[in-house]
């Protein structure tokens, strides 16, 4: 309870924050019944050993982009997206080593991908790179171990 009460407040705050200066001083005043939330939270966790021991993860700092996802049934595939300030943003993960791509449509027959957008990166030579032809931003493409990482935005 306490720590959705932090996320809310905190989430409350930052959009206030964002809003403009007219609505500064009650972002501010969010933000500060937020840190008196976790304070309390942090206070009480340190009273008990086990049942508020959750609290001990309570963010600092609320990361603004929320993603929404998709992923396989087996762990190989996950798709997340967010879209903030009119832009969209893409997280690319797959179980492969050195690229990942995803193909994007409106007539999902799943035929010869004709008229599909497909976003293909990856990691070469220590590199990340990322196929630029379909009009796509790379703000990270990466190696993970037995995984590859791009993210994506559209230009």
């Amino acid at each position: 309870m306490l720590l959705e009460e932090i996320l809310e407040k905190e989430n409350a705050a930052k959009a206030e924050i964002e809003s403009g200066d007219t609505k500064k001083r009650k972002a501010e005043q969010d933000k500060a019944s937020a840190d008196s939330i976790r304070r309390l939270a942090m206070k009480r966790m340190s009273q008990s050993n086990t049942s508020e021991a959750l609290f001990s993860f309570a963010p600092r700092e609320v990361v603004p982009l929320n993603y929404a996802s998709i992923a396989s049934d087996n762990g190989g595939f996950k798709l997340r997206w967010a879209y903030n300030n009119n832009r969209l943003m893409f997280n690319l993960t797959c179980k492969t080593t050195g690229w990942c791509a995803v193909g994007f449509t409106t007539t999902a027959d799943g035929k010869r991908m004709v008229n599909y957008d497909i976003a293909l990166g990856g990691v070469a030579s220590n590199s990340g790179y990322l196929d630029v032809s379909q009009l796509l931003q790379s703000f990270k493409s990466c190696a993970l171990g037995s995984r590859t990482e791009c993210q994506f935005k559209p230009f």
